[in-house]
């Protein structure tokens, strides 16, 4: 297992229509695709393949960017660098 220096919690909110969980799970994936991210459980979403030093912060950190802007669909919508400590929630 990869040892992740940044993670985004992103939690769905229950009370989505069905076609907007469609539409926002089919912009999380190509979020995903684009930086490279992949879902780690239910919620939580690191950096795929191998990571060296802290180079996830980049991707990690474009794809929280990415959900912020549509953070209106969240319940739950978190960032962590777990190397420093920090957390930024934007729901």
């Amino acid at each position: 297992m990869n040892n992740y220096n940044f993670k985004v919690v992103a939690e769905l909110r229950n009370d989505l229509t069905e076609v907007q969980r469609e539409s926002i799970i089919k912009e999380i994936n190509e979020l995903q695709d684009e930086f490279k991210i992949i879902k780690i459980d239910d919620f939580t979403y690191c950096k795929s393949g191998k990571i060296k030093e802290h180079d996830d912060f980049g991707a990690v950190s474009f794809f929280f960017f990415a959900l912020e802007d549509i953070k209106e669909y969240f319940k739950r919508l978190e960032y962590y660098d777990l190397w420093e400590g920090d957390k930024r929630i934007a729901v």
